[in-house]
């Protein structure tokens, strides 16, 4: 049944992705022998596929750790391949650590079963790595100062005063939150995909500590791990993939040829 559901909406997206692309054309937006390239849409809907298959592991086996750790890997591979894909069409800064982020984060995702300290020191240096790019391309103003050392009070305060955390877990959670603070504060001047990459992130976030703090439930589970891969998501499209686009648009194929100096 999940199968046959992720394929009939993959179906439907692939229809809705061709239909936009033949408006473009009629407007002139696109090229007039352009393609609808299907990769973008089968990685996206095989990522939701295996993230249902792994929540069915576990709450149904959760001993299988290892079978989780290998969807886990093909669910980062798959992000991966698309930030690559833009990282090699338009081989930018922003594009190239990305895709070193996503990597790690994957590297991150498959340890976290095994070992939540170890997990989220991985995914701050993802998050710091990230930071450190956005802190160089763009300083950021006085307010955003203000917001991070706001953010990090704050987080520090619920955290250690939180029941429930083994001092160790408590001190790296509050550590990872000055990462975490810092990678949404500097992306609020990048572009929307990092930017909502970003708030998806710490929202997922929120949701996987107010599930260690309090009795695990299925809906915040399935909530928090969703909202991670849709963030992973935004983060591999935001290094502008496009697909194979090929001759002139039709504005262009009217126009006289310019003349250049």
């Amino acid at each position: 049944p999940l199968l046959l559901l992720v394929l009939m909406s993959l179906i439907i997206w692939w229809q809705i992705g061709k239909h936009r692309l033949k408006n473009k054309k009629k407007r002139g937006l696109a090229a007039e022998d352009a393609r609808y390239y299907r990769g973008p849409a089968l990685c996206i809907h095989t990522i939701i596929l295996f993230f249902l298959l792994q929540e069915l592991l576990y709450w149904l086996m959760p001993n299988y750790t290892i079978e989780r750790s290998l969807i886990k890997l093909t669910i980062g591979f798959l992000a991966c391949y698309l930030a690559y894909r833009g990282y090699r069409k338009q081989p930018t800064d922003l594009s190239r650590f990305v895709l070193i982020a996503l990597i790690i984060c994957t590297i991150a995702d498959i340890t976290i079963n095994y070992s939540m300290i170890a997990a989220l020191v991985i995914y701050g240096v993802a998050e710091a790595l990230l930071a450190y790019y956005f802190f160089k391309q763009d300083h950021p103003e006085r307010w955003q100062w203000i917001l991070w050392l706001f953010s990090c009070a704050l987080s520090a305060v619920i955290i250690l005063i939180s029941p429930g955390l083994r001092t160790a877990v408590a001190l790296s959670m509050t550590l990872y939150s000055f990462a975490l603070s810092g990678f949404l504060v500097l992306s609020l001047s990048m572009p929307k995909r990092i930017r909502n990459g970003a708030i998806l992130l710490v929202v997922s976030n929120l949701l996987v500590f107010i599930n260690e703090t309090n009795a695990q439930t299925l809906l915040i589970h399935v909530l928090s791990l969703g909202l991670y891969y849709l963030a992973v998501c935004c983060m591999a499209f935001s290094t502008r993939f496009k697909g194979p686009a090929l001759g002139k648009t039709a504005n262009e194929s009217a126009a006289p040829a310019a003349v250049q100096s």
